[in-house]
């Protein structure tokens, strides 16, 4: 626009000074005119088009007595000089003009382009929003609307659509409603800010409202947001419910229960136990306190510290470390589970913590114990065990086993089955039968055969049951001892005892010994034949 500016007034100033000829006043009409033309033509809309019609009137009656002139004979159509520049300021003041109009059009055009794309992405936000949107002058004409408060008015009044520029008083009323909204128009008309919540068909909405107000504070009018919460109370009411239910079942176990927002460093939940457990009250974590730096074992912060970048890197972990309590060193065991969104990124902790001192002093006992009997046995020529029913593994068998049973300590504690795998079949049914009764209450004391270092050895098990305060069977306590050479002696024995018998039925002798601890003699069936007494 600048160089079509510039370009005119050059052709203004050559041609008034050198050529007031018809043609200098057709050339001035051109560059008058065209650069006015060339602008309006770049704007494509209604009203530079009108602008450009009177534009083109105007320039046609002006220039129509230059081609007046034109058409003269030469000598008539020379104008005094003074009525030339009187003609050549008119044009002037006509292009100045015609460009202005161009300029003032296209400026407009950009505008009203930059309101039109601005109003239309505002629109669009709006209709996007979740709550209800709209805005009235001070006449109660509806000036915004979004499409959630068309769905507010349908449910509300049962009015399909409302379009822009109603009354809303007259336009949207419904009797059969308390005329909460129409009370809240008049208030923020008048200049108040309203956060109220109200009931609308059943349903709890948040209203606010807040006047429109011009640059000297006057009130335009106003616009409101509506949200219901209806859904928000009912799952308020639900976590309440849920928590309350939480605390009463955490209230009946040892465990501690914990729910841990990682993003933002602080705990959710905490099961009020943690008291009796922990030594610390729920407001403890809730604050904030680093129950690792305060109340921690020294020797397993580390355990800990390692534990928490597990949890950053959203790992689970299962530890056990000292705490101290009222000042008494007590082991806990906690587990963790990392929470994940939608997205694979870790963003709470759950987890649990229980109070296992009973159980390490328990395993420090049993320890103990087991190295007595591993003393103990390394001086006896016979196999001690200690088996847990409940957990169904060994807690502890005299590494000797691997002389007497042919395999090592390690064959048990790996769970293996030795009657399966080493006791002749024939032998099964009679021990397991003897384990069954021992699970009822019967001791039992039983000989079998089983298959060590490709040779067959009897054994003798003699098996006690260990239970609880309620008499339920929780480990059995055993000794096994190989009886293969007694057994040998046994039979040797009996086989002489038959040898005496057949020679004395022979002979017809009998024999007779005293047992003198006993206090009881022992005949021969000969010697009872030979009395005539019945054995029986």
């Amino acid at each position: 626009s600048r160089h079509l500016l510039i370009l005119t007034a050059y052709g203004m100033i050559f041609f008034g000074d050198h050529s007031f000829g018809p043609h200098g006043y057709n050339s001035l009409f051109y560059f008058a005119f065209l650069p006015t033309a060339f602008i309006l033509f770049s704007v494509k809309k209604e009203k530079a088009w009108i602008n450009f019609y009177l534009t083109l009137l105007l320039a046609l009656i002006l220039a129509g007595p230059l081609y007046t002139y034109r058409l003269l004979p030469p000598g008539d159509w020379a104008l005094h000089i003074q009525d030339k520049v009187h003609l050549l300021n008119l044009l002037s003041a006509f292009m100045l003009c015609s460009l202005y109009s161009g300029f003032v059009t296209i400026n407009n055009y950009r505008r009203n382009l930059k309101l039109s794309i601005a109003s239309t992405a505002l629109q669009t936000t709006l209709d996007n929003a979740t709550d209800a949107i709209w805005s009235l002058n001070k006449n109660y004409e509806l000036t915004t609307v979004n499409k959630s408060f068309q769905q507010l008015v349908k449910q509300f009044y049962g009015a399909n659509h409302v379009p822009l520029g109603v009354n809303i008083l007259n336009y949207l009323h419904n009797p059969q409603q308390p005329p909460v909204l129409e009370h809240m128009y008049a208030q923020v008309l008048e200049g108040a800010q309203i956060h109220e919540e109200v009931e609308l068909s059943g349903e709890v909405y948040e209203v606010s409202a807040a006047p429109i107000r011009s640059h000297d504070n006057q009130v335009l009018g106003a616009t409101f947001t509506a949200r219901s919460i209806s859904q928000i109370r009912q799952a308020l009411s639900d976590l309440d419910e849920s928590q309350r239910i939480m605390k009463q079942i955490t209230g009946t176990i040892n465990d501690v229960f914990f729910l841990y927002d990682i993003t933002e460093k602080r705990y959710l939940f905490i099961s009020p136990n943690c008291k009796e457990i922990m030594g610390v009250p729920d407001d403890y974590f809730y604050n904030g306190g680093s129950y690792t730096t305060d109340f921690v074992h020294p020797q397993d912060k580390a355990i800990m510290y390692e534990a928490n970048r597990l949890v950053d890197r959203g790992e689970a972990y299962d530890r056990d470390y000292r705490i101290f309590v009222a000042g008494e060193e007590r082991w806990v065991n906690e587990k963790s589970f990392p929470i994940k969104n939608e997205r694979g990124e870790t963003i709470r902790n759950s987890g649990t913590l229980t109070d296992i001192t009973e159980k390490k002093r328990s395993a420090q006992k049993l320890k103990e114990t087991q190295d007595n009997l591993t003393q103990i046995t390394k001086t006896i020529n016979e196999v001690v065990f200690l088996y847990d029913s409940l957990a169904k593994q060994y807690l502890f068998i005299s590494a000797n086993c691997i002389d007497l049973l042919g395999v090592p300590d390690s064959f048990f504690y790996a769970g293996s089955d030795f009657t399966r795998q080493y006791v002749l079949e024939e032998d099964h049914a009679r021990l397991y039968q003897a384990y069954n009764d021992l699970s009822t209450g019967s001791e039992y004391s039983i000989e079998y055969r089983a298959s060590i270092n490709g040779k067959t050895r009897w054994l003798k098990e003699a098996s006690f049951a260990i239970r609880d305060e309620a008499g339920k069977l929780i480990k059995i306590c055993g000794i096994v001892s190989d009886i293969t050479e007694a057994k040998l002696m046994a039979e040797s024995l009996l086989r002489s005892q038959q040898s005496m018998e057949e020679a004395q039925a022979l002979a017809q002798v009998g024999s007779w010994e005293m047992l003198f601890y006993e206090q009881e003699p022992v005949w021969s069936k000969e010697t009872y034949k030979v009395f005539g007494i019945d054995p029986n």
